[in-house]
């Protein structure tokens, strides 16, 4: 009966220990914002943290002399410029396009850097814990000027409460997005802005009332939760050059790894390699949790580099448990496999698109078959499309439109001016017309590129409304 005793007395003491490990673990990840490390930590010169070493990368890779002066994406924009100009807007033209992803768990939907920053601010006093003293005062110096007088009161008042406007998104540091855009949740801290909820009643101006709304932490994480492979983001309706993407992957397992780092990457080698979805094998209750997961964060992109004209400017790098993820700390001999597996993937994709002009093709995977690709992909897509559109553009439903283009004067949201009223008619009639003759050139389904693609309508990634 002592035995007994004494075991349960110490199992409860077990018990009591985990759950205090635990609680002060979720509190200890609250205080330092949603994570065990914010990045910033710059104790020991000599190894710096991760965030200042980055900057300082960035920085250097950029020519700029002055530490006070970090990258910005205007400066990518104007690079061929001999300043460091400030390009307020991005430009029709620009040199450098660079972007990535970040995900707002707040609003519960990804972001595409650069965004329309103008609903965001800023806390110094938060933004030290994230970045060096020298990128918080510029953000600080280039923090967005209020547009009129009624906001530059709010502004006024909102500073006085510690908050800052962000930079207009060509101002904004690069390392800020690269920041928001890695914060590998738990590991990394989530980076929190504010902004106003104006669902809410006391956020809502109204006549008898001037209010100034209250400010919130918006949290952003990890882009990959939500894209963890953009593929798609540069990419026009039909290419101008050459464009590539580096995938990271498992070992397939009639494919193990082997000394040749060459086998050990993968870059479709027909037109019809490539679509086969990839297996998961689910054996027991965490490969089912992780399939569940793994779904929700990346179909989305999963389903896109199986298309045609897009698997094809693929490569993906095998990589095995031990390599790459969360492996922190690869001894060198791994390290320097994998660099030579890197190298291995840039030959595959150079020997893919090296003839660029597409003249005198040695290989059916190369520029010209991708150019055609993806104009099959896109003129089958827009067929669907333009088909759909002319079938229901009839003339009742032109009238209906008529009506409603011609009320836009008398209080309708998105009022257009009068005159383009007429405009827009004739352009819906010659749509109406290209829809027929796309529906009548039936050819356009021959052979269409598998899987088919479609065309859909979704929010601009660069809004933040």
């Amino acid at each position: 009966c002592m035995q007994r005793n004494g075991f349960l007395s110490a199992l409860g003491a077990l018990c009591a220990a985990g759950i205090t490990f635990a609680y002060d673990l979720l509190a200890g990840l609250k205080r330092n914002f949603l994570g065990l490390m914010t990045g910033i930590s710059d104790d020991d010169p000599r190894a710096p943290a991760l965030v200042t070493w980055l900057e300082t990368k960035l920085r250097a890779a950029a020519g700029i002399a002055d530490p006070a002066t970090p990258l910005t994406f205007s400066m990518l924009w104007d690079a061929r410029s001999q300043d460091l100009g400030r390009l307020r807007a991005r430009p029709a033209r620009y040199d450098i396009n660079l972007e990535m992803i970040t995900t707002n768990l707040t609003f519960g939907r990804p972001f595409k850097f650069p965004f329309d920053t103008s609903r965001f601010f800023f806390r110094p006093d938060e933004m030290k814990r994230f970045f060096p003293a020298t990128v918080v005062q510029w953000m600080i110096a280039a923090a967005r000027e209020p547009d009129g007088e009624e906001e530059r009161g709010r502004f006024t008042r909102y500073k006085k409460q510690g908050y800052y406007p962000l930079p207009p998104m060509g101002d904004l540091p690069v390392i800020v997005a690269t920041r928001m855009s890695l914060s590998f949740p738990i590991l990394f801290s989530a980076v929190p802005l504010h902004c106003a909820d104006f669902t809410q009643k006391e956020n809502q101006r109204t006549k008898d009332r001037d209010v100034l709304p209250k400010l919130e932490q918006s949290w952003f994480s990890d882009g990959g939760l939500s894209s963890n492979f953009p593929i798609a983001l540069f990419d026009g309706p039909i290419p101008r050059w050459p464009t590539f993407a580096i995938n990271l992957g498992p070992f397939h397992p009639d494919y193990p790894e082997v000394a040749d780092e060459a086998k050990n990457v993968y870059m479709p080698a027909s037109n019809g390699a490539g679509m086969s979805p990839h297996f998961t094998p689910i054996a027991d209750v965490p490969t089912f949790l992780m399939a569940i997961f793994d779904t929700m964060q990346n179909w989305n992109d999963t389903t896109q580099m199986t298309l045609p004209g897009y698997r094809d400017r693929i490569v993906t790098v095998h990589l095995t448990d031990s390599e790459g993820g969360l492996n922190l700390d690869m001894p060198a001999r791994v390290l320097e496999r994998l660099s030579k597996r890197g190298t291995a993937a840039g030959a595959l994709i150079a020997e893919r698109f090296e003839d660029a002009a597409g003249l005198e093709p040695s290989s059916p995977m190369n520029w010209e078959n991708h150019e055609y690709l993806r104009l099959r992909s896109m003129m089958g897509t827009l067929r669907q499309y333009l088909a759909e559109l002319a079938q229901h553009f009839d003339s009742q439903m032109r009238e209906r439109y008529r009506v409603l283009l011609e009320e836009h004067s008398h209080g309708l949201s998105y009022p257009i001016g009068p005159p383009d009223v007429a405009t827009i008619l004739e352009l819906l009639d010659e749509l109406k017309a290209l829809g027929i003759r796309f529906e009548s050139a039936v050819s356009l389904l021959d052979n269409l590129p598998n899987p088919p693609p479609k065309l859909v309508i979704r929010p601009d990634l660069s809004s933040s409304t």
